[in-house]
């Protein structure tokens, strides 16, 4: 075969594999474009990435909606270690998009999660906060990611944008995409944060003590509202989506969404 690797199996194509490995036996024989499998190609990568901007400081129960992404993230690296895969563990700070490490190995890993938690251990409320659509410059950066990988994202559903939403639905046809969102009972409820003004991460500020209850209720639910509607356009563009809360339990959340889709539950 040229290749000095034996070969493993074949796979139905898809955008970004090499068309040199196209198998035109099968291709012929189903009418869809099928490609070979090499030993040497079946290195398996995950890429995770943690939001660690001051934008998930918040948390209305035990923990911040920071802790319990990182924790997760921690959680999901460590199965996916178990399995074979090199683990890619990126960061989005208030600075941009740092790279924690690249684990091979237990120790390897360790060493990523202890620049994790000293991010985490730094936020700090009221940061600069990252920009608008501050999501897009991540996903260009893993647009030129060229060998196909599982990518898992662990941020927030306010975070989202529906133009960052398409950008990474376009991200989508390069890799196996998943969205993990942890979110907040207050998030939307922002009846019970009456008398706290909050600052957006654009820089706007919601005044509440100037709110009237029922102006409050209205503005709760048509975010929830805002949420919900890019939250299925985000699925229905084909990257799968977990919404988590920032509740105490984390390995209870993890097998509740079948490890993020790495088991039955």
């Amino acid at each position: 075969m040229g290749r000095g690797v034996e070969f493993a199996e074949l796979k139905a194509y898809q955008p970004g594999d090499d068309t040199r490995h196209i198998d035109w036996r099968a291709t012929a024989r189903t009418g869809t474009p099928w490609v070979r499998v090499f030993e040497s190609d079946q290195h398996k990568i995950l890429t995770c990435i943690v939001d660690q901007t001051s934008n998930l400081l918040f948390g209305s129960r035990v923990f911040t909606k920071a802790l319990v992404a990182a924790e997760l993230a921690a959680v999901c690296c460590w199965d996916h270690l178990a399995l074979g895969y090199t683990i890619r563990l990126l960061l989005q700070t208030e600075q941009g998009l740092e790279l924690a490490g690249i684990a091979t190995n237990t120790a390897e890993l360790s060493a990523c999660f202890r620049v994790l938690a000293d991010h985490n251990q730094a936020l700090r409320a009221f940061g600069q906060g990252s920009p608008r659509d501050d999501e897009k410059v991540v996903i260009d950066e893993l647009a030129r990611q060229t060998q196909r990988q599982d990518i898992y994202w662990f941020s927030s559903s306010t975070q989202w944008y529906s133009s960052s939403a398409k950008a990474l639905a376009m991200l989508g046809r390069l890799h196996d995409v998943n969205l993990v969102l942890v979110d907040d009972p207050l998030d939307t409820d922002i009846g019970r944060m009456k008398g706290l003004d909050m600052l957006g991460r654009a820089g706007h500020c919601l005044q509440t003590s100037l709110r009237t209850h029922a102006d409050l209720a209205v503005a709760g639910q048509r975010l929830m509202s805002d949420i919900q509607a890019l939250i299925r356009e985000i699925k229905s563009m084909g990257v799968v989506v977990y919404q988590a809360d920032n509740c105490h339990d984390i390995r209870l959340q993890y097998h509740s969404h079948r490890g993020f889709g790495r088991f039955e539950a």
